[in-house]
């Protein structure tokens, strides 16, 4: 089974451990793109059956991502992304935006 971009309606292929296209990645927000890179696990797209799952944060982060781009995109209303003001620091520090 391939794997490919998880926005809404594309099916564009693309490597496991990315979760879009590049074309629809550049849509999500950096900081929703900082917190997707923050949770991710490379051992998550491993072939070995034993690999450990991705985690909630991550999942929480990556449906966030591609709620943005739904949005975007138009094929969802706007919705607000509860992420803490920590998270938004986090993120914001880990790209260089202090």
């Amino acid at each position: 089974m391939k794997h490919h971009c998880h926005a809404v309606r594309c099916e564009t292929p693309c490597a496991p451990r990315f979760l879009m296209c590049p074309k629809h990645w550049a849509m999500v927000p950096r900081h929703l793109q900082a917190e997707v890179y923050r949770h991710f696990n490379p051992k998550q797209c491993s072939a070995d059956p034993d690999r450990p799952l991705p985690t909630k944060d991550w999942f929480t982060a990556a449906d966030a991502a591609i709620e943005a781009v739904a949005v975007k995109e138009g094929y969802r209303r706007r919705k607000k992304v509860e992420l803490t003001q920590e998270d938004r620091d986090r993120a914001a520090r880990e790209l260089g935006f202090d």
